[in-house]
């Protein structure tokens, strides 16, 4: 569905927004396929049981695990890979999943796909199925002098200032990350996902408690694997989130 995560086409745009409404199999081929999300909508960090029934056995693909993957994705089209699934004999699975922080209020969705392995490693193949999900803002009680309290949104975790140097290169390429503003003392996690959909880590580091708004400098080494095209960087913490765009030219 997207070859390049956060970079939609207006036609595959409507598409999306139909399926997510209508909740239908993305592919036909996979009609029976079907994708329960329990609740449909809530604030980050709520806990989401994930109910799937009608899956065929994933297809054996030579070189990649036998399993498909489940992701969300938010509104603001950042993604987060959830695990492998395998159904049960009878096509069935349930899991849970915590609706992260940092997750863009909006329409997002669960997405179910299944691999497919070229250029010796196994890549994102396309989706079986969808499901939407809406974040919505936590409520927060706001008490305002001589009026009493009420029931008002919440403003939706901030968004992170990020930057790469370079913004573009081959596979392998050392990238230097900067982005801002975290609070003193907050642990920042640094990914990379490429046009292929494989999602890359480099774990977490604490910004530094010197001061209270705080920017953190981090070099990384693009994969030399990483599929070839538009991916994104991405910094995140438990308040906030940001991201940018990198291209890989060559493997």
């Amino acid at each position: 569905m997207r070859t390049q995560r956060g970079i939609l086409r207006p036609a595959i745009v409507a598409s999306l927004v139909a399926t997510l409404s209508l909740g239908l199999a993305a592919a036909p081929a996979e009609a029976d396929s079907r994708l329960h999300v329990r609740p449909h909508s809530g604030p980050p960090g709520t806990l989401v049981h994930v109910r799937g029934e009608g899956f065929p056995p994933p297809p054996i693909v030579v070189g990649c695990t036998r399993e498909y993957i489940l992701e969300f994705v938010d509104a603001s089209l950042a993604g987060e890979r959830i695990g492998g699934v395998v159904p049960d004999h009878d096509g069935n699975f349930r899991l849970r999943f915590t609706i992260p922080q940092w997750a863009a209020a909006g329409i997002g969705f669960f997405e179910i796909y299944y691999l497919r392995y070229s250029n010796g490693r196994c890549h994102r193949g396309g989706p079986i199925t969808i499901r939407a999900f809406t974040v919505t803002h936590p409520l927060a009680t706001v008490t305002v002098a001589g009026l009493g309290s009420g029931q008002a949104e919440a403003a939706s975790p901030a968004v992170a200032n990020v930057r790469v140097n370079p913004i573009q290169g081959p596979g392998g390429t050392s990238v230097h990350v900067k982005g801002c503003c975290w609070r003193a003392g907050e642990s920042v996690t640094v990914t990379f996902r490429d046009a292929g959909g494989t999602r890359y880590g480099w774990g977490s580091a604490k910004v530094g408690t010197g001061c209270h708004l705080s920017c953190r400098y981090l070099d990384i080494g693009i994969p030399a694997h990483a599929a070839v095209g538009a991916g994104f960087v991405k910094m995140y913490s438990f308040t906030k989130a940001g991201k940018t765009t990198f291209t890989v030219t060559a493997a």
